[in-house]
């Protein structure tokens, strides 16, 4: 499958541009942040069981789709581009995390929209307004970025293409602050795909917010996908460090109960196949272990995302204005 990103996959493993405003609020130059390593050191990575990655997953009557717990090692398994291009889709967020990175490191001739730093709201509301100097778009994707003394923002939103189906689309925004020091990440994205663009309902949605810090490891996660909702707390590197992950939808024995899972920092895939929902706490109350219990409050009282907080409808992107069932933002 081949997707039309513009010229965009130059395989480059920096991430943002930062901008310096000249007469004509044109200029744009590279900056040094780097979104894929700075995610892969703030979330747990889980490695496969075959030494080389990009051979399949062991596959088992009970370890694939449908199993919730091998949607936790999906969406967390590590990647490594090009040799797992193929095998791991969008649906694992470092796959994700490497093509937003390499859409925000593109180059652009575009003009700059704002002749004034502006409060802009993503085309998904995540809940904040922020402020930024710059907002380009192309054909197939919008920036809009800000640098401050210590960190640098960005709005992303984009279009991918299946040259193969004409009827498939794949959409996202995504918000985001990268500390300069690399010791505070923010990202909150939401990511659908259509396969009928004739009609604005989507198919298969993802919702992912992650914040953390990439030089000690601690994270916080929200995710889902389809139906099946995942958030976690913890330190995702390091020896006798763990994490606490609550689960609850498809692919669990009971889709209205949640269970909690204890899981080491340096687990892998052949650790997660052998978990079983047998090892599940199914409240977080009676979770009293010392290793994890200091992100308890956030894990057990952190609501789920459901289908209100994902866009099921592209008509859910900047509803109430002109630009309503588009990506871009409405920056005027």
């Amino acid at each position: 499958m081949k997707l039309r990103l513009l010229p965009l996959l130059a395989i480059i493993v920096t991430f943002l541009f930062s901008c310096s405003k000249s007469d004509d609020n044109n200029d744009i130059t590279k900056a040094d942040i780097l979104l894929f390593d700075n995610v892969k050191n703030t979330s747990p990575v889980f490695l496969p069981i075959e030494s080389y990655s990009m051979q399949p997953a062991i596959k088992s009557d009970n370890w694939g789709s449908g199993n919730a717990i091998y949607t936790i090692y999906g969406t967390l398994r590590s990647y490594t581009h090009p040799q797992d291009d193929g095998v791991i889709d969008r649906s694992n967020i470092y796959k994700s995390m490497f093509d937003l990175e390499s859409l925000l490191n593109s180059d652009s001739d575009s003009d700059n929209l704002l002749t004034e730093t502006k409060e802009l709201i993503p085309a998904f509301d995540f809940g904040n307004t922020r402020s930024y100097d710059l907002y380009t778009e192309e054909d197939d994707f919008c920036v809009a970025y800000k640098e401050l003394d210590n960190s640098k923002s960005a709005i992303i939103g984009w279009h991918w293409y299946d040259e193969g189906n004409a009827l498939k689309i794949e959409t996202g925004v995504a918000q985001l602050i990268v500390n300069n020091n690399n010791t505070e990440i923010d990202i909150d994205m939401v990511f659908a795909v259509d396969y009928d663009i004739t009609t604005t309902d989507t198919d298969y949605n993802i919702r992912l917010k992650l914040t953390g810090n990439p030089t000690t490891h601690q994270f916080q996660f929200q995710y889902r996908i389809g139906k099946t909702s995942i958030v976690a707390s913890g330190i995702s590197q390091g020896a006798d460090n763990y994490f606490l992950f609550k689960i609850k939808g498809d692919g669990t024995p009971n889709s209205n109960t949640t269970y909690y899972f204890i899981i080491p920092a340096d687990a892998n895939e052949e650790y997660l196949k052998n978990l079983t929902f047998d090892d599940a706490y199914t409240n977080g109350d009676d979770i009293t272990d010392s290793r994890v219990t200091s992100y308890l409050t956030f894990v057990r009282d952190t609501p789920f995302f459901d289908d209100s907080d994902m866009v099921t409808d592209l008509n859910d992107l900047n509803k109430g204005n002109s630009r309503q069932g588009t990506m871009y933002v409405n920056y005027q």
